[in-house]
C-alpha cells in the first residue's frame, strides 16, 4: 500500500541519517494508517518516529511516540 511504502521511505532516510526527512515520511505514513485504521502499522510508525526522535536527542518526543506505539501494539496484540 502507499502508506507502507511511505513508511519505508522513512526507514530509508533514517538509514541515511536524514532524520528530519525520515520524520516527514513517518508522519505522512501515520496519517494514512490512522485513516485506514490499521492499528499494528500505526504502532510501528509511532515506534519508528520515537526511535528517530531518540537519534535527534529529542527525548520528550521520543518518549511520547514510543509510549503510544507500545500502547497501540498491546491493543492489537502485537506484543504480549
Amino acid at each position: 500500500s502507499i502508506a507502507r511504502i511511505t513508511g519505508n521511505m522513512g526507514l530509508l532516510y533514517s538509514a541515511m541519517q536524514n532524520f528530519y526527512q525520515a520524520l516527514h515520511y513517518y508522519k505522512q505514513a501515520l496519517a494514512m494508517q490512522e485513516r485506514i485504521g490499521n492499528l499494528e502499522r500505526i504502532a510501528t510508525n509511532k515506534a519508528n518516529m520515537g526511535n528517530t526522535y531518540v537519534r535527534l536527542g529529542d527525548y520528550q518526543s521520543a518518549e511520547k511516540y514510543l509510549t503510544q506505539g507500545y500502547q497501540d501494539a498491546v491493543k492489537c496484540n502485537a506484543i504480549t
